[in-house]
């Protein structure tokens, strides 16, 4: 895999049907957030012709994210434990509830796309924190987990970056056109 990284301003200009998958990373600034917001309709089309979009939003600050296909990444509801709702998923391979983390999540899906399978949640209220969801020809992983934060640390839900990114770059090629 040869990653091609842009600054949130390119989006506008870059052809994302060039690549078979797009990643977003977490802790950016309120720009970043902003223009991935703005920019949901290219990440709708994308994802529709048959794009795999992986989300991660743990955002720092008070910052909600427009997501492909109408979803919203609602900052807030930080909590230490997150509860994996699909055991046999393959984002959650080999790990138990609960997924501790000092703020296992920053954010939560308030606003679920149709068909959403929620695969984790807050400890607490029970606030959808990753869901997949398939749109169109292609389908979107998110998260408002600290995937990144989490995956170098000696807590319980460490493997979930790399169980996630593994699980997202298996499905290239293998959505139906």
């Amino acid at each position: 895999v040869i990653p091609t990284v842009i600054n949130s301003s390119q989006i506008p200009a870059t052809d994302f049907t060039l690549y078979d998958v797009v990643i977003t990373v977490s802790d950016e600034s309120t720009a970043y957030y902003t223009n991935i917001s703005n920019n949901a309709p290219q990440f709708t089309n994308y994802v529709n012709g048959g794009g795999l979009v992986q989300y991660q939003m743990a955002t720092q600050g008070g910052t909600n994210v427009n997501l492909a296909g109408g979803g919203i990444m609602t900052y807030g509801n930080s909590q230490n434990q997150n509860t994996g709702l699909i055991p046999t998923h393959p984002i959650l391979t080999g790990l138990t509830n609960p997924l501790n983390g000092t703020s296992a999540n920053h954010c939560y899906i308030s606003t679920l796309p149709p068909g959403s399978d929620i695969i984790t949640t807050t400890g607490t209220g029970n606030f959808p924190t990753t869901i997949e969801y398939e749109l169109g020809n292609g389908s979107v992983v998110a998260t408002g987990m600290t995937w990144e934060y989490l995956h170098t640390s000696t807590q319980n839900s460490a493997p979930l970056l790399g169980n996630a990114t593994s699980y997202t770059f298996s499905k290239v090629n293998s959505i139906p056109d």
